[in-house]
């Protein structure tokens, strides 16, 4: 009766079974996942509001908030104009 005793297909200790071309790498569905989740963390930020923000009012994206600016600051310019116009 002797016991036979099976050998790993694999010796070494570096398995080469588990090894792939992208080890190490993050998936990219993981790093699209990730974009989703921060964007959608960003939306509910601004969805909630600043708790240091007054009753009415909401936090909007610097670049809209620029945008913002520039186009009442046209608009102040053009009403200030024909105010002046229509004085003279």
């Amino acid at each position: 009766n002797k016991v036979q005793q099976i050998k790993p297909k694999f010796t070494n200790d570096k398995d080469e079974i588990f090894k792939h071309k992208n080890q190490g790498e993050v998936p990219n569905y993981l790093k699209v996942r990730k974009q989703l989740w921060e964007e959608e963390k960003e939306r509910e930020v601004l969805r909630k509001g600043d708790p240091g923000c007054p009753e009415g009012m909401r936090l909007i994206p610097e670049d809209q908030r620029k945008q913002t600016l520039e186009l009442l600051t046209k608009r102040k310019m053009e009403l200030e104009g024909q105010v002046i116009d229509s004085l003279a």
